[in-house]
C-alpha cells in the first residue's frame, strides 16, 4: 500500500479522497465506524490471550512510532497480567492487521477481527485525510486516532454521550458508499456507546462532524476526547481482571507450638494460628513424613478456628504409641469468589460407616475401597481432578500401602479410590480432592509417579502449556509402600517449573526406607 504520509516527520500530509468534501471544525476529525458484532457493547478477548499485531503495506515510521508510544500507554494505565499484546511480521499470521489509507478510520472490536478474513485488515487508520483538498495531521492528533483505535482493538466499544445527535442518513450512507464501506457499517454511526463510560473527555468517544450529525441546542461539542480515562480502565479491570492471589505455604511440625521431636504422647494436638486473608477453599496436604519404628503410623493435619478473611489454626495430631520426628504440610486456600476449584475431604472411616451401616466398621487388611463424589457446581466439560493426603493410621506391623487417587471422572463428579495392597490394615486414609476446569487457563495439575528407589526425579508435562510461569504450586503426597519394619521416612519436593511442566523429587533420607513405590500430585495457578 502506497503512503502520502512523509515517512521521518511528525506533521503528516493528507491526500485527496473521491467521497464529497465534508465540513468540520476539527482538522482533521477522528470520524471512527466500530465493526463490532452487537453495537454498544464490549467485545473482549478470552483471558490470557497473547493479541498478535501487525501492520499491513507501507507504515511510515512515525506512524508505527505512534501506535507502538499509545500501546504503551494503555499497558502503563492498567497493568494487567491477563492479556498480551506481540507485534508480529507481516508475513506472520496475527489477530489484528493494522493498514492505513484513505477514507474514514474505522476498527473491529475485540473478537469481532476474528470474523474477517485474513486477507482483509481488521482496523484502518483514515490518515490520508477525507477532505477532497486534504488535511494537515499534527503529532498529538495521530496520537490521539491511534489511542481510541488500541481501545477498540482491546475490546471496548465507543463511549456514551449524553446529548441525542440526529445523524444525516444520506450524506453518512453517500460517504461510506464511496469509501468502501458497507451499509452496515455505515449504520454504526447508530450507537449511543457504552453506558458504563460517560466522561466526556473519553479518548473512546468519536467525532460527530457538523456535516454528518445534527448536535442538539446547547450542546457541549461535536469531538471525543483525547484521554484513556478512568471509566475505559474500569472496564478495561472488569473485562480482564489480573489473576488473583492466593495464599501457598508450608507448614513444618516444629513450627507447631508444643511438638517436641520424638515424643510419644496419647492423642496429642499441636497446632498454630496463621493470620490468613484468604479463607476460601482452605486446601491441606502432607509433603513430609518422618516416623520411627517404635509405634504404629497414625498422623492428622486439619484447620479449625476459621475466623473470616483473618486466618484459621492449622493442626497436627498423632495417638497411641506414634514416633513422631517430623512432618510438613502444605496449604493453599482462596479470597471469597475465586472458584476456580472445588475441593473437599474424605476419610474411609465414613465409607466403611455407609457401606456396613454401623458406628464401628471392621477393617480388613488390604481393601480398596471408593465413592463417587458429585460436584456442588457441574462443569462444562470432564475438568480435572487429583486427590492427596492429610490423614492417615496403619499398623506397624504390615508395609504400610496406600494411593489415593480419582478416575471415571465427568463433569457432575468422579470416584476417589483408597487402595491399600495385600496385608496393609488401613484404619483410616484421609484425603483432599481438588477439581479444577480443564479449560482454564491460570490452573493445571497432575500426579506424580516417583517409581522405587531412595532419590526419584521425575518431570510431569502440562497438557496445553500456560500464557506464562505458574506463580504458585500447591502439592502432596498421594501414595506410598514401603518396607515392613522400617520408618517412615519420605518426602515430596517441587524442585522447579515452568509454563510447560513441573519438576518434582520423591525422596527418603533414610537408606533402609527406601520405597517400592511414592506418589504425589500438584495444582499450578497463575
Amino acid at each position: 500500500m502506497s503512503s502520502a504520509i512523509a515517512p521521518n516527520s511528525d506533521v503528516l500530509v493528507g491526500t485527496s479522497l473521491q467521497a464529497p468534501p465534508v465540513v468540520s471544525g476539527l482538522q482533521p476529525p477522528m470520524f471512527c465506524i466500530s465493526r463490532n458484532k452487537k453495537p454498544d457493547m464490549h467485545c473482549p478477548w478470552p483471558l490470557t490471550t497473547r493479541i498478535r499485531v501487525k501492520t499491513v503495506g507501507a507504515v511510515p515510521r512515525n506512524v508505527r512510532a505512534a501506535l507502538e508510544d499509545t500501546l504503551r500507554e494503555w499497558q502503563d494505565r492498567y497493568k494487567t497480567n491477563t492479556l498480551y499484546v506481540d507485534w508480529v511480521n507481516e508475513a506472520e499470521s496475527s489477530h489484528v492487521r493494522i493498514a492505513i489509507g484513505p477514507g474514514p478510520s474505522w476498527c473491529a472490536v475485540g473478537t469481532t477481527a476474528e470474523t474477517i478474513p485474513a486477507s482483509e485488515p481488521t482496523a484502518y487508520l483514515g490518515l490520508r485525510g477525507w477532505q477532497s483538498r486534504g488535511h494537515i495531521w499534527k503529532k498529538e492528533q495521530l496520537y490521539r486516532a491511534v489511542r481510541h483505535m488500541w481501545g477498540h482493538i482491546f475490546g471496548l466499544d465507543h463511549a456514551c454521550r449524553k446529548e441525542s445527535f440526529q445523524y444525516k442518513s444520506d450524506l453518512i450512507l453517500t460517504y461510506c458508499a464511496e469509501a468502501g464501506l458497507s451499509v452496515d457499517q455505515s449504520m454504526a454511526f447508530q450507537g449511543t456507546g457504552v453506558a458504563a463510560m460517560v466522561n466526556s473527555d473519553s479518548v473512546m468517544h468519536y467525532d460527530r462532524p457538523a456535516g454528518l450529525f445534527i448536535p442538539p441546542q446547547g450542546s457541549s461539542g461535536n469531538y471525543g476526547g483525547t484521554k484513556i480515562d478512568a471509566d475505559s480502565l474500569q472496564q478495561l479491570k472488569y473485562l480482564y481482571p489480573s489473576y488473583r492471589d492466593i495464599a501457598c505455604f508450608t507448614m513444618a511440625a516444629c513450627d507447631l507450638d508444643g511438638f517436641v521431636v520424638g515424643q510419644k504422647v496419647n492423642n496429642v494436638i499441636r497446632s498454630k494460628y496463621v493470620a490468613v486473608s484468604k479463607t476460601y477453599n482452605i486446601c491441606g496436604a502432607l509433603s513430609r513424613i518422618d516416623m520411627g519404628l517404635n509405634g504404629d503410623f497414625r498422623l492428622a493435619t486439619f484447620a479449625t478456628d476459621f475466623q473470616w478473611g483473618k486466618g484459621w489454626r492449622i493442626n497436627q495430631g498423632s495417638w497411641s504409641d506414634t514416633e513422631l520426628f517430623g512432618a510438613n504440610s502444605v496449604w493453599m486456600s482462596f479470597e471469597e469468589g475465586d472458584d476456580r476449584i472445588q475441593a473437599g475431604r474424605l476419610c474411609t472411616v465414613d465409607i466403611l460407616k455407609e457401606q456396613q451401616r454401623v458406628q464401628d466398621p471392621s477393617i480388613t487388611p488390604g481393601m480398596k475401597l471408593s465413592k463417587r463424589i458429585v460436584f456442588s457446581r457441574p462443569y462444562r466439560i470432564a475438568p480435572k481432578v487429583i486427590a492427596v493426603l492429610n490423614d492417615f493410621a496403619y499398623d506397624k506391623a504390615q508395609n504400610p500401602r496406600m494411593d489415593v487417587y480419582a478416575n471415571d471422572i465427568d463433569e457432575k463428579g468422579f470416584t476417589l479410590h483408597f487402595d491399600a495392597e495385600f496385608d496393609t490394615k488401613n484404619y483410616n486414609t484421609m484425603a483432599t480432592w481438588v477439581a479444577h476446569a480443564s479449560d482454564d487457563p491460570t490452573v493445571r495439575s497432575g500426579r506424580f509417579d516417583f517409581g522405587s528407589g531412595d532419590q526419584s526425579p521425575r518431570t510431569c508435562t502440562f497438557e496445553g502449556a500456560m500464557d506464562a510461569r505458574p506463580r504458585y504450586i500447591w502439592h502432596g503426597i498421594s501414595g506410598f509402600d514401603l518396607p515392613n519394619h522400617v520408618p517412615l521416612r519420605i518426602q515430596m519436593d517441587i524442585k522447579g517449573w515452568s509454563n510447560r511442566s513441573v519438576d518434582a523429587l520423591g525422596w527418603t533420607w533414610e537408606r533402609s526406607s527406601s520405597f517400592f513405590k511414592f506418589k504425589g500430585a500438584f495444582v499450578a495457578l497463575m
